[in-house]
């Protein structure tokens, strides 16, 4: 987007040069000559906006534009002659460039070039151009451009913010504030592979409380997984992440099978006691709970929710640690031993 633009207002700067050099009004001599060289670069600079789309540019060469670009608009505002007044509104593109793609440092720094600029014909020496004039334009054009450049960049902020926020919705769950199926999903792609590479197991629990048909719902869907959602939170260890999948389920994975199966049994203590406080009677909600391990029951992230949900049973049968099967733990064991062993 950024070449895109820097490409627009070089072409409308190079056009503007060039219709003055061609029109009525152009400049002569040395002027003329100045006019056509900026329009040149300008030309220039706009193949070369085009082309830059392709390439890798280093941050620092992309305020390298901006500062030409800034003085180039200055050469041909300060040897456009009567037609000044019409070249200054190029000032106004190159504060909108500069406002939304950089800092308000570098704002405040193009802002005071063209400043200086604008007011240059009028104060230097043997000027031919009144300063009552130079003055007059400074104070009209000068804050409508402080006023655009600044409108830009908080519009500029509120998109950012804007993105930010849906890219944090797009991995979370707003009802229970833990992750949803998408960054669950993230996450344990990411966990896996640093789990392959240490050669360290992960396991995967999912939760399900649901209110039986027929049953009192005091506190409705979506209360009910906020306050889930809320006990597990307070559960998780560092190490530990926390999903709700559906309407009443949810995921836990942990790199430690035994301290994850124990606090599957603390979550189904405390959501029972917590329900039991807001009224549901002792077997109105049913709790289940599943569990796949990594690499033993599967190698990919997603079958490993799907494993798990496909196990889930009755938290106090699910609860216990399963035996692991002897030629799975033999073969984990020697994942783990090869790499030492190759060293």
């Amino acid at each position: 987007m950024a070449a895109n633009t820097a490409a627009a207002i070089w072409a409308t700067i190079a056009l503007a040069g060039l219709l003055v050099a061609a029109g009525p009004s152009a400049p002569s001599g040395d002027a003329l000559s100045a006019v056509r060289a900026a329009s040149g670069l300008a030309l220039a600079a706009a193949v070369f906006s085009i082309a830059s789309k392709r390439m890798t540019i280093k941050p620092w060469l992309h305020l390298v534009v901006l500062t030409v670009m800034t003085l180039d608009v200055g050469v041909l505002y300060l040897a456009g002659g009567s037609l000044r007044a019409e070249l200054a509104l190029l000032f106004a593109f190159v504060a909108v460039y500069g406002a939304y793609f950089f800092s308000g440092y570098v704002l405040v720094t193009q802002l005071g070039i063209i400043a200086v600029v604008i007011a240059a014909p009028g104060l230097a020496p043997g000027s031919l151009t009144p300063a009552a004039d130079q003055v007059t334009r400074l104070v009209l054009l000068f804050p409508a451009l402080c006023l655009t450049g600044t409108l830009v960049a908080f519009l500029r902020r509120q998109v950012e913010r804007r993105e930010a926020h849906l890219d944090l919705q797009a991995g979370q769950d707003p009802t229970s504030g833990l992750l949803n199926a998408v960054g669950f999903a993230r996450m344990l792609d990411f966990e896996t592979l640093r789990a392959t590479r240490n050669s360290r197991p992960i396991v995967v629990l999912v939760l399900e409380a649901k209110v039986l048909p027929g049953a009192d719902h005091p506190l409705g869907e979506a209360r009910l997984a906020r306050m889930v959602g809320r006990t597990i939170a307070g559960q998780l260890d560092s190490t530990d992440h926390a999903a709700r999948l559906d309407r009443a389920q949810f995921a836990l994975s942990g790199p430690d099978a035994g301290a994850l199966t124990g606090m599957a049994g603390a979550l189904v203590a405390a959501i029972s006691a917590r329900l039991a406080a807001v009224g549901y009677p002792h077997d109105a909600v049913d709790v289940r709970i599943g569990k796949a391990s990594f690499p033993i029951d599967a190698e990919q992230p997603d079958r490993l929710v799907k494993i798990a949900q496909d196990r889930l049973a009755p938290a106090e049968l699910a609860s216990r640690e399963p035996p692991e099967n002897a030629g799975q733990r033999a073969a984990l064991e020697a994942d783990r031993a090869a790499p030492a062993s190759a060293a």
